[in-house]
């Protein structure tokens, strides 16, 4: 899911099975990859698996209202939450208005 905040913009992604150690997250050439590999681990043998764990893969075109120097990742429950904040000068401001 991406969605957009007053600070920027925020993506959200799904990973289960996907820890720290398999999550590759960069930026290069405004262009966002998200690269997460799976762990499959199970204390005995599997009889019967209702789903697979697949890798996940995804990219996307950055803007330059993006701050890519700010993004932020945080990994807590098998989702990803990546904030991309707005970069200075596309943030809307106020003018001052002097009476004279």
């Amino acid at each position: 899911d991406i969605y957009e905040i007053s600070e920027g913009l925020v993506v959200k992604a799904d990973l289960p099975g996907v820890g720290k150690d398999g999550l590759d997250v960069r930026v290069e050439n405004n262009l966002l990859t998200i690269l997460g590999r799976t762990t499959h681990w199970s204390p005995g043998d599997i009889l019967y698996r209702e789903y697979d764990l697949v890798n996940f893969f995804r990219q996307f075109e950055l803007s330059e209202k993006v701050d890519q120097a700010r993004i932020s990742a945080e990994l807590k429950n098998g989702v990803l939450t990546l904030k991309l904040p707005k970069a200075e000068e596309s943030k809307p401001r106020k003018i001052d208005i002097r009476v004279g």
